[in-house]
Protein backbone atom coordinates (compact mmCIF):
# COMPACT_ATOMS: atom_id res chain seq x y z
CA UNK A 1 0.00 0.00 0.00
CA UNK A 2 1.62 3.39 -1.31
CA UNK A 3 2.39 5.35 1.93
CA UNK A 4 0.91 9.10 2.20
CA UNK A 5 3.23 12.06 1.72
CA UNK A 6 2.11 15.16 4.27
CA UNK A 7 5.09 16.66 2.87
CA UNK A 8 5.43 21.09 3.09
CA UNK A 9 3.26 21.35 -0.13
CA UNK A 10 0.79 19.20 1.14
CA UNK A 11 0.39 20.92 4.45
CA UNK A 12 0.56 24.03 2.69
CA UNK A 13 -2.14 23.30 0.50
CA UNK A 14 -4.37 21.67 2.74
CA UNK A 15 -3.90 24.55 5.59
CA UNK A 16 -4.86 26.77 2.57
CA UNK A 17 -8.10 24.84 1.30
CA UNK A 18 -9.26 24.88 5.22
CA UNK A 19 -8.88 27.91 5.81
CA UNK A 20 -10.61 29.02 2.46
CA UNK A 21 -13.60 26.17 3.48
CA UNK A 22 -14.03 27.67 7.05
CA UNK A 23 -14.46 30.98 5.14
CA UNK A 24 -16.94 29.44 2.68
CA UNK A 25 -19.01 28.14 5.76
CA UNK A 26 -19.37 31.56 7.32
CA UNK A 27 -20.62 32.62 4.49
CA UNK A 28 -24.21 30.49 4.62
CA UNK A 29 -27.93 31.46 3.60
CA UNK A 30 -30.86 30.41 3.75
CA UNK A 31 -33.29 29.60 0.86
CA UNK A 32 -37.12 30.81 1.07
CA UNK A 33 -37.97 26.91 0.08
CA UNK A 34 -36.35 25.36 2.79
CA UNK A 35 -36.84 26.10 6.74
CA UNK A 36 -35.46 28.93 8.31
CA UNK A 37 -33.10 26.33 10.16
CA UNK A 38 -31.66 25.25 7.33
CA UNK A 39 -28.62 26.98 5.82
CA UNK A 40 -27.07 26.34 2.17
CA UNK A 41 -23.21 26.72 2.05
CA UNK A 42 -20.27 25.90 -0.44
CA UNK A 43 -17.73 24.52 2.06
CA UNK A 44 -17.34 21.00 0.75
CA UNK A 45 -15.32 23.22 -2.82
CA UNK A 46 -11.94 23.40 -1.16
CA UNK A 47 -12.70 19.61 0.46
CA UNK A 48 -13.06 18.10 -3.25
CA UNK A 49 -10.50 20.65 -4.76
CA UNK A 50 -8.22 19.07 -1.98
CA UNK A 51 -8.92 15.74 -2.64
CA UNK A 52 -8.37 15.97 -6.42
CA UNK A 53 -4.87 17.65 -6.02
CA UNK A 54 -3.91 16.09 -2.91
CA UNK A 55 -5.68 12.75 -2.83
CA UNK A 56 -8.50 11.72 -0.30
CA UNK A 57 -6.51 12.59 2.64
CA UNK A 58 -6.46 16.07 2.41
CA UNK A 59 -10.15 16.45 1.37
CA UNK A 60 -10.74 14.58 5.01
CA UNK A 61 -8.55 17.04 6.75
CA UNK A 62 -10.14 20.15 5.53
CA UNK A 63 -13.79 18.89 6.23
CA UNK A 64 -12.56 18.29 9.83
CA UNK A 65 -10.41 21.32 10.42
CA UNK A 66 -13.76 23.72 8.89
CA UNK A 67 -15.88 21.92 11.40
CA UNK A 68 -13.62 22.27 14.44
CA UNK A 69 -13.07 25.45 13.35
CA UNK A 70 -16.88 25.76 13.80
CA UNK A 71 -17.19 24.25 16.86
CA UNK A 72 -16.22 27.89 18.59
CA UNK A 73 -19.43 29.30 17.77
CA UNK A 74 -21.48 25.83 17.32
CA UNK A 75 -25.34 26.16 18.93
CA UNK A 76 -26.06 22.43 18.25
CA UNK A 77 -23.54 21.16 20.94
CA UNK A 78 -20.94 19.71 18.18
CA UNK A 79 -23.83 17.36 16.84
CA UNK A 80 -24.26 20.01 13.91
CA UNK A 81 -21.01 19.75 12.96
CA UNK A 82 -20.46 16.08 13.41
CA UNK A 83 -23.06 16.18 10.47
CA UNK A 84 -21.43 18.37 8.12
CA UNK A 85 -18.21 16.04 8.22
CA UNK A 86 -19.48 12.92 8.28
CA UNK A 87 -21.70 14.48 4.88
CA UNK A 88 -18.72 15.76 3.71
CA UNK A 89 -16.23 13.16 3.79
CA UNK A 90 -18.94 10.43 1.77
CA UNK A 91 -18.65 13.50 -0.81
CA UNK A 92 -14.46 13.98 -1.25
CA UNK A 93 -13.99 10.33 -0.62
CA UNK A 94 -15.67 8.44 -3.03
CA UNK A 95 -14.83 11.43 -5.76
CA UNK A 96 -10.82 11.52 -4.73
CA UNK A 97 -10.35 7.58 -4.78
CA UNK A 98 -11.72 7.69 -8.04
CA UNK A 99 -10.42 10.44 -9.22
CA UNK A 100 -6.84 9.33 -8.16
CA UNK A 101 -7.43 6.07 -10.39
CA UNK A 102 -8.66 7.30 -13.38
CA UNK A 103 -7.07 10.61 -13.85
CA UNK A 104 -8.78 11.89 -16.71
CA UNK A 105 -12.07 14.95 -16.88
CA UNK A 106 -14.57 11.77 -17.02
CA UNK A 107 -13.26 10.33 -13.94
CA UNK A 108 -13.78 13.27 -12.34
CA UNK A 109 -16.80 13.92 -13.34
CA UNK A 110 -18.06 10.02 -12.24
CA UNK A 111 -15.94 10.38 -8.79
CA UNK A 112 -18.12 13.35 -8.13
CA UNK A 113 -21.50 11.90 -9.08
CA UNK A 114 -21.05 8.79 -7.17
CA UNK A 115 -20.01 10.98 -4.51
CA UNK A 116 -23.10 13.66 -4.39
CA UNK A 117 -25.07 10.03 -4.27
CA UNK A 118 -23.44 8.64 -1.58
CA UNK A 119 -23.73 12.04 1.16
CA UNK A 120 -27.09 12.23 -0.49
CA UNK A 121 -28.00 8.80 0.33
CA UNK A 122 -26.16 9.18 4.04
CA UNK A 123 -27.92 12.58 5.04
CA UNK A 124 -31.14 11.17 5.65
CA UNK A 125 -30.29 8.53 8.33
CA UNK A 126 -27.72 10.61 9.69
CA UNK A 127 -30.32 13.65 10.23
CA UNK A 128 -32.82 11.24 10.92
CA UNK A 129 -30.74 9.21 14.11
CA UNK A 130 -28.45 11.61 14.84
CA UNK A 131 -28.95 15.53 14.13
CA UNK A 132 -32.76 15.58 14.87
CA UNK A 133 -33.14 13.84 18.05
CA UNK A 134 -30.58 16.40 19.25
CA UNK A 135 -32.54 19.22 17.84
CA UNK A 136 -36.04 17.70 19.80
CA UNK A 137 -34.09 19.16 23.05
CA UNK A 138 -34.56 22.54 21.95
CA UNK A 139 -37.59 22.54 19.25
CA UNK A 140 -40.52 19.84 19.71
CA UNK A 141 -40.68 17.42 16.53
CA UNK A 142 -44.06 18.80 16.08
CA UNK A 143 -42.83 22.44 16.13
CA UNK A 144 -40.26 21.07 13.37
CA UNK A 145 -42.83 19.57 11.37
CA UNK A 146 -44.86 22.76 11.22
CA UNK A 147 -41.91 24.53 9.50
CA UNK A 148 -41.99 22.26 6.68
CA UNK A 149 -45.59 22.15 6.75
CA UNK A 150 -45.80 25.60 5.72
CA UNK A 151 -43.83 24.78 3.17
CA UNK A 152 -44.93 21.70 1.56
CA UNK A 153 -48.59 21.01 3.64
CA UNK A 154 -48.54 17.43 2.55
CA UNK A 155 -45.52 16.73 4.85
CA UNK A 156 -46.67 14.06 7.52
CA UNK A 157 -43.39 12.84 8.82
CA UNK A 158 -40.22 14.39 9.81
CA UNK A 159 -38.88 11.11 7.70
CA UNK A 160 -40.69 12.44 4.58
CA UNK A 161 -39.70 15.89 5.03
CA UNK A 162 -35.80 15.02 4.88
CA UNK A 163 -36.66 12.85 1.70
CA UNK A 164 -38.62 15.81 0.47
CA UNK A 165 -36.39 18.77 1.55
CA UNK A 166 -32.74 17.94 3.17
CA UNK A 167 -31.57 15.02 0.66
CA UNK A 168 -32.30 17.21 -2.54
CA UNK A 169 -30.83 20.37 -1.21
CA UNK A 170 -27.33 18.16 0.26
CA UNK A 171 -27.34 16.97 -3.82
CA UNK A 172 -27.94 20.19 -5.04
CA UNK A 173 -25.31 22.08 -2.94
CA UNK A 174 -23.07 19.53 -4.09
CA UNK A 175 -24.02 19.51 -7.58
CA UNK A 176 -22.89 22.70 -7.55
CA UNK A 177 -19.64 22.47 -6.12
CA UNK A 178 -18.81 19.96 -8.80
CA UNK A 179 -19.58 22.27 -11.28
CA UNK A 180 -17.21 24.72 -10.19
CA UNK A 181 -15.06 22.38 -9.64
CA UNK A 182 -14.28 21.32 -13.23
CA UNK A 183 -14.62 24.83 -14.27
CA UNK A 184 -11.42 25.74 -11.74
CA UNK A 185 -9.63 22.50 -11.13
CA UNK A 186 -7.16 22.19 -14.18
CA UNK A 187 -5.78 25.70 -13.70
CA UNK A 188 -5.84 25.40 -9.72
CA UNK A 189 -3.90 21.85 -10.27
CA UNK A 190 -1.28 23.40 -12.47
CA UNK A 191 -0.31 26.10 -9.14
CA UNK A 192 -0.08 23.23 -6.89
CA UNK A 193 1.86 21.18 -8.93
CA UNK A 194 4.48 23.84 -10.52
CA UNK A 195 3.99 26.80 -7.87
CA UNK A 196 4.10 30.40 -9.27
CA UNK A 197 6.96 29.71 -11.39
CA UNK A 198 6.97 31.99 -14.37
CA UNK A 199 7.54 30.24 -17.50
CA UNK A 200 10.53 31.49 -19.63
CA UNK A 201 9.97 31.39 -23.69
CA UNK A 202 10.44 28.39 -24.95
CA UNK A 203 12.07 28.40 -28.79
CA UNK A 204 12.28 25.26 -30.86
CA UNK A 205 15.99 23.74 -31.32
CA UNK A 206 17.55 21.12 -34.40
CA UNK A 207 19.31 18.85 -32.08
CA UNK A 208 22.13 16.29 -32.79
CA UNK A 209 19.80 13.46 -34.09
CA UNK A 210 17.63 15.98 -36.00
CA UNK A 211 14.57 16.09 -33.95
CA UNK A 212 13.38 19.00 -33.07
CA UNK A 213 13.64 19.77 -29.30
CA UNK A 214 12.59 22.71 -27.21
CA UNK A 215 15.17 25.01 -25.15
CA UNK A 216 15.36 27.81 -23.05
CA UNK A 217 16.68 30.91 -24.50
CA UNK A 218 20.37 31.49 -23.78
CA UNK A 219 20.47 27.45 -23.27
CA UNK A 220 22.17 24.97 -25.38
CA UNK A 221 19.74 22.82 -27.33
CA UNK A 222 17.81 20.11 -25.04
CA UNK A 223 16.93 16.66 -26.56
CA UNK A 224 13.44 15.48 -27.56
CA UNK A 225 11.43 14.42 -25.13
CA UNK A 226 11.75 11.03 -23.44
CA UNK A 227 9.57 8.70 -22.50
CA UNK A 228 6.68 10.67 -21.20
CA UNK A 229 8.59 13.74 -19.62
CA UNK A 230 8.22 17.24 -21.23
CA UNK A 231 12.40 17.87 -21.10
CA UNK A 232 11.09 21.66 -20.83
CA UNK A 233 9.11 22.28 -17.81
CA UNK A 234 9.66 18.51 -16.80
CA UNK A 235 6.16 17.90 -16.74
CA UNK A 236 4.18 14.41 -16.92
CA UNK A 237 2.76 14.14 -20.54
CA UNK A 238 -0.60 12.23 -20.18
CA UNK A 239 0.70 9.80 -23.11
CA UNK A 240 3.61 8.75 -24.37
CA UNK A 241 2.76 10.24 -27.93
CA UNK A 242 1.88 13.56 -27.21
CA UNK A 243 2.41 15.95 -29.29
CA UNK A 244 2.32 18.62 -27.11
CA UNK A 245 3.45 19.71 -23.61
CA UNK A 246 -0.39 20.31 -22.08
CA UNK A 247 1.55 22.83 -19.23
CA UNK A 248 4.21 24.73 -21.59
CA UNK A 249 2.49 24.26 -24.79
CA UNK A 250 5.59 22.99 -26.18
CA UNK A 251 5.08 21.31 -29.37
CA UNK A 252 7.17 18.11 -29.85
CA UNK A 253 8.32 16.17 -33.73
CA UNK A 254 8.63 12.33 -32.77
CA UNK A 255 11.79 10.61 -32.47
CA UNK A 256 12.70 9.11 -36.04
CA UNK A 257 9.42 10.28 -37.18
CA UNK A 258 9.70 10.35 -41.41
CA UNK A 259 9.36 13.98 -43.26
CA UNK A 260 5.89 13.45 -44.26
CA UNK A 261 6.56 16.47 -47.07
CA UNK A 262 7.06 15.53 -50.84
CA UNK A 263 10.15 16.51 -52.62
CA UNK A 264 9.35 19.05 -55.58
CA UNK A 265 8.92 17.74 -58.85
Amino acid sequence: MKKIKFNARFVAWTAVFAALAAVLQLLEFHLPILPTFLAVDFSELPAVLASFSLGPTSGVLVCLIKNLIKLITTTTGGVGELANFLIGIFYVIPAGFIYKYRHTFGGAVIGMVVGIVCCGLISVPLNYYITYPVYYNFMAPDAILGMYRAIYPGTESILQALFIFNLPMTAGKMLVNSAITLLVYKKLSNLIKFGFKRKKKAVPAQTAAGNVGCAQIGEKPSSTRTASRCPFCGADLDAKNADECPYCKTKFVAENKPDERKEDK
